[in-house]
């Protein structure tokens, strides 16, 4: 990511408003298990409270989109900004579900896509119809990053450091399970250590 929107993650996301996970309405119980070496989480959902979860066009605003669209330099050459923000979310949903939909006839049950690589294909398509000019040093990934701040804020689970904290003191491998784009790493280092490191090294997850 480029320093500028380095930054400009870090005072985003130092001033976002902190979410709360739902109830579940379940009793906590605890057993005590030996020998325990290793221990694995999943982020969404277990570390990381997210606002939207999964792509959807109806959770999609159109102020997200011209947001991300500015602060990443792209320069809009529809007439109406309105009609780029639904083209460029309709090609979003458009190109994930053409993916997923080939993946399946390959036989992948539960296809993933590269959001970077689903973007390309977004922006080349926007671009093909002058939506939309791209500039010739534009990074894909940062426009996923500020793209995904907007549209899936997201808050550290209570009490997610310190048990992480206290997990590692006491010497257990912490390890991820999880199908999250690059930029989740970038998220879950910034709630353990307050900045923002471009890489997918996380604080007490990498040794």
């Amino acid at each position: 990511m480029e320093p500028s929107l380095i930054q400009y993650t870090e005072h985003y996301l130092k001033n976002s408003k902190q979410r709360n996970p739902i109830p579940t309405a379940l009793a906590p119980g605890t057993t005590s298990i030996h020998g325990i070496k290793v221990v694995l989480f999943d982020i969404y959902g277990t570390l990381v409270i997210s606002s939207s979860g999964d792509v959807d066009i109806k959770t999609i605003a159109h102020e997200n989109v011209l947001k991300a669209l500015e602060k990443t330099g792209i320069v809009i050459t529809a007439s109406d900004h309105m009609y780029a923000a639904t083209q460029l979310r309709t090609l979003l949903v458009e190109t994930i579900t053409r993916i997923h939909e080939e993946q399946k006839a390959k036989g992948i049950p539960f296809p993933e896509v590269n959001i970077i690589g689903v973007w390309e294909q977004v922006f080349t398509s926007a671009s093909c119809k002058k939506i939309m000019t791209i500039p010739g040093t534009f990074d894909f990934r940062d426009f996923a990053f500020i793209f995904e701040l907007y549209n899936n804020p997201v808050s550290p689970m209570p009490a997610m450091k310190q048990v992480l904290t206290t997990l590692a003191d006491h010497g257990f491998i912490l390890g991820i399970i999880s199908n999250a784009q690059f930029y989740t790493p970038i998220l879950l280092h910034y709630f353990m250590t307050g900045s923002i490191v471009d890489t997918e090294y996380i604080h007490l997850f990498s040794r």
